[in-house]
């Protein structure tokens, strides 16, 4: 599995809500600080930002795990559709867009609660 931590490759930033999303050359989202900035300042994501505050340091490492995980798999189904969807090619092209658009919602929501438990674990001094 790939890493999103990796800034050693150019990224292109695109203006997504009130977040930045980063991503390298191969079109993965890359999870950055923007999330759990907007998140702690009151804005998208307060309420997992707040309720994440209240967790053991281990449930927040759990959490970050996952969502990371939660973000490679995403990945994989936009770059390799027909493992997760039986008969991908003869699907309808308007089934297709539509599985690959909300797959990518998914890695950008997943890529932003891994920046709030990051964000929360780098606060508590966990990690660096």
């Amino acid at each position: 599995m790939c890493s999103f931590f990796c800034c050693a490759f150019a990224a292109q930033e695109t203006i997504w809500g009130n977040f930045v999303r980063k991503t390298n050359d191969n079109g993965d989202i890359i999870i950055t600080d923007n999330a759990y900035i907007t998140a702690k300042d009151g804005g998208k994501h307060n309420g997992k930002y707040v309720n994440a505050l209240k967790w053991k340091d281990n449930q927040v490492n759990k959490a970050y795990n996952s969502y990371v995980y939660q973000v490679e798999l995403h990945h994989d189904k936009i770059a390799h559709p027909e493992r997760y969807i039986e008969n991908w090619n003869q699907k309808p092209l308007n089934k297709q867009i539509w599985s690959l658009e909300k797959w990518r919602k998914d890695a950008l929501r997943n890529a932003q609660e891994a920046s709030i438990m990051l964000g929360i674990l780098r606060e508590r001094g966990i990690i660096k």
